[in-house]
């Protein structure tokens, strides 16, 4: 799949970025603090440290956006 990512954005003209997605499930995109407690459920997401709520998928691709970004 990642292949097919490339070679469709090299075809396009546009650049695909891999980040590393460990703990990115675990990290509240609040405020970035990591604990496997973070993640109560498959699909729920509440920090511990701050009380961010969001839905799980949700905060680890926003958590995945933003480490592209910073490369």
């Amino acid at each position: 799949m990642v292949n097919m990512l490339e070679y469709k954005q090299q075809w396009r003209g546009g650049l695909l970025i891999k980040v590393n997605p460990r703990y990115t499930s675990q990290t509240c995109f609040e405020c970035k603090h990591i604990a496997k407690e973070n993640r109560q459920t498959q699909s729920k997401f509440e920090c511990v440290k701050c009380g961010y709520k969001a839905n799980a998928d949700i905060n680890a691709a926003r958590n995945i956006l933003s480490a592209g970004h910073a490369v």
